[in-house]
């Protein structure tokens, strides 16, 4: 999958693409090489659709941004939790503010 997601990203940006959304491939050390192939800045997909609880969320944040990420493109994972105003919150506090995990979910405090 890693080369999958890196391929459609390189694609992206040879076709002129200013940034690209893919999804997360799972692996931090492997979507690093493929943010650092990609050259501009690349956003994460929220991904299937099912729901995930606040922290698993957030942990799959943590991962990207680590590898490299510049932020995330998420729509189901903010608007089907049961608050979406504070979900929306921990991200958000994660990728401007650079918050952890556990900073977030105690900015949210929700779980």
């Amino acid at each position: 999958m890693d080369e999958e997601v890196g391929l459609a990203c390189r694609i992206g940006v040879e076709m002129g693409a200013d940034a690209v959304r893919t999804r997360y491939s799972g692996s931090t050390e492997r979507f690093r090489e493929v943010v650092h192939a990609t050259g501009c800045p690349v956003l994460v997909a929220g991904g299937p659709n099912r729901q995930l609880a606040l922290p698993e969320t957030l942990s799959l944040v943590d991962e990207a941004l680590e590898a490299g990420a510049s932020g995330v493109v998420f729509g189901r994972r903010i608007w089907q939790h049961s608050d979406p105003a504070e979900a929306l919150r921990a991200v958000c506090a994660m990728v401007h503010e650079d918050a952890t995990v556990d900073e977030a979910l105690d900015l949210s405090q929700v779980s």
